[in-house]
């Protein structure tokens, strides 16, 4: 028997009196549910498991951090790592103090006869209910190591699509930044000062320029007014986007923005195919599988197409037909699912719809930044420009007056 098997059922919660946490199982009667587990075992009485105050909550764990810890455990309990040894290697580990204190609670847990993933849920804000339910499901089914891995590739997967979403948006926002920085600076610095200039003119200005004055006296004039209305704006849509309803109808309309609906739709769905095909591959029944990769998308709409096909699936309906009445896939993806359920491949389908969904949402990246650049300067250029030439259409004029 490997040392880490031993880990996992050293003993399991004997000194307790409690048999081993299931999910979907009975812990002293009370029945614990993924979403139970995920807030700590709220409704069980397991008491190691319980926050023991709130503060924890905001321990969270850099993702590039979090697939090393997973990778370096997967390999040291393939190589036949004893329990005593992975302890000492935990809490010696250099990291984060998140990491750090994280770790820490891993180590309390297992040297209080609980497992890895009992540790791991003891701190949510840490390790997410999806790594949680993971690694469970790999230490039920006797192979942790190979649930880790898992969890680790599928972390880097996320981190990388995650990198090329900001590169994407790093060269509009800077742009951006840049023209409404110098707009900002001409409005208020500039123009005025050459209204003075005008003003001493008997000739009357262009309209280019009476236009481009006015709303600079009417900006510096009206300034505290616009902030105090712009915080506020900020205030109530942040408060109600950080609602349900205000969630889903952001989700909603996100969704339906022209070329950034269809990325978002396929980055969601990549999220649910490699997430899925992660959990059925560590061993986790087919509707918890599919309820935590539905978590995963990270859109209420989409989240919610997928609780649909959760039903359908618990009723006998096969995954590629619960899948299809939910209108998300297309119907080559639905195709390549229903011959994985035909060749027992449904995990290696999952993973090969997941890379051409982060193939096509790549492209399409590539495609809407080249797109971007030339209009973002154009605009610009346009802004900038107006300003500037209203600023010496007057000296212009002046000059073939004297002329």
């Amino acid at each position: 028997m490997k040392p880490w098997a031993t880990c996992n059922k050293l003993p399991p919660l004997s000194r307790y009196g409690q048999p081993p946490l299931e999910l979907g199982g009975e812990v002293r009667g009370a029945k614990t549910t993924p979403h139970e587990l995920a807030a700590g075992f709220n409704q069980g009485d397991f008491s190691e498991a319980r926050f023991s105050n709130m503060k924890e909550r905001k321990g969270k764990i850099n993702p590039h951090e979090l697939s090393q810890l997973f990778g370096f455990l997967s390999r040291m309990l393939d190589a036949g790592l004893s329990t005593q040894s992975l302890i000492r290697v935990l809490k010696t580990m250099a990291g984060s103090k998140e990491l750090r204190a994280a770790n820490a609670r891993i180590v309390d847990t297992i040297e209080g006869g609980g497992s890895l993933s009992q540790g791991m849920a003891r701190t949510p804000a840490a390790f997410s209910a999806l790594y949680v339910h993971v690694i469970h499901a790999g230490e039920m089914s006797g192979r942790l190591p190979e649930a880790l891995r898992h969890v680790s590739s599928h972390l880097r997967s996320v981190i990388a699509l995650r990198r090329k979403l900001k590169a994407a948006m790093i060269y509009p926002l800077c742009v951006i930044s840049t023209a409404a920085l110098v707009s900002s600076l001409l409005v208020i610095f500039i123009i005025p000062s050459f209204k003075e200039l005008f003003s001493d003119l008997e000739t009357p200005l262009p309209l280019l320029t009476r236009i481009v004055v006015e709303l600079s006296e009417i900006t510096l004039r009206c300034a505290p007014f616009f902030l105090v209305v712009g915080s506020l704006l900020c205030f109530i849509m942040s408060r109600f986007f950080s609602t349900t309803r205000g969630r889903e109808a952001f989700d909603r309309y996100l969704l339906s923005v022209p070329c950034i609906g269809d990325m978002c739709v396929k980055a969601s769905l990549a999220r649910l195919c490699r997430t899925f095909s992660t959990t059925l591959d560590a061993g986790m029944p087919v509707l918890s599988a599919l309820e935590t990769s539905a978590q995963a998308t990270g859109n209420h709409v989409i989240q919610q197409k997928c609780m649909k096909a959760y039903s359908d699936i618990a009723e006998g309906t096969s995954i590629s037909h619960s899948l299809k009445t939910s209108k998300l896939f297309s119907l080559t993806s639905i195709e390549m699912l229903e011959l994985g359920e035909r060749t027992g491949s449904v995990v290696t389908m999952l993973e090969n719809i997941a890379e051409h969904l982060e193939e096509e949402v790549s492209r399409s990246l590539d495609t809407l930044t080249q797109l971007a650049e030339p209009i973002l300067v154009v605009l610009i250029g346009l802004v900038v420009g107006t300003l500037v030439v209203a600023m010496y259409l007057p000296i212009l004029s002046m000059g073939e007056l004297f002329t």
